[in-house]
């Protein structure tokens, strides 16, 4: 289809593959076609003509995500602890000596 100019690719080894069925269709790369990958695989190196890809900082992000995860663990287990205290406190109230 003349009227595409474009492709964004979910992920860079579905570019490559784009990149190279357009290469057999004859479609030149980048100047009839442009192809975008989407996380920065270490294959693109060796691709010619070189894909264009986002890359995501999944190692930052893991450690994001679990830090936040880990925070919302502990969260709830204090929440349990602490009303686990405040119940049994009330059903056992602490009596004075006079």
């Amino acid at each position: 289809n003349k009227t595409v100019d474009g492709i964004f690719c979910t992920d860079d080894l579905t570019a490559i593959t784009v990149m190279n069925i357009a290469q057999k269709l004859k479609i030149s790369i980048p100047e009839e076609l442009k192809v975008i990958g989407y996380d920065g695989t270490k294959l693109i190196k060796r691709i010619a003509p070189q894909l264009s890809t986002i890359v995501q900082p999944i190692d930052e992000m893991c450690d994001v995500m679990i830090d936040l995860l880990l925070r919302r663990i502990l969260m709830l287990h204090l929440r349990k602890i602490i009303l686990f205290q405040f119940s049994y406190h009330c059903l056992n109230p602490v009596k004075k000596d006079t």
